[in-house]
């Protein structure tokens, strides 16, 4: 799972890279986060510095993902 700061769970984690990873929501494109936004990590669940609405504002496109489009 990955929870915002607001405790807002926005989706699972999906590909993960050196700077980005994932973020896979049902009903919804799948977009990339900085992994700058993690707070904590564990088995369970990635906890994210932001709020949902901030979040949006995160958000990265493939190319800076560190992926091909």
């Amino acid at each position: 799972q990955v929870i915002t700061s607001d405790s807002e769970e926005i989706g699972m984690v999906g590909e993960v890279t050196d700077d980005a990873f994932q973020v896979e929501v049902n009903g919804s494109p799948e977009y990339w986060l900085p992994r700058s936004c993690v707070a904590t990590a564990d088995a369970v669940a990635v906890r994210l510095e932001c709020t949902m609405a901030d979040a949006e504002g995160h958000h990265l496109t493939d190319s800076v993902s560190g992926r091909s489009a």
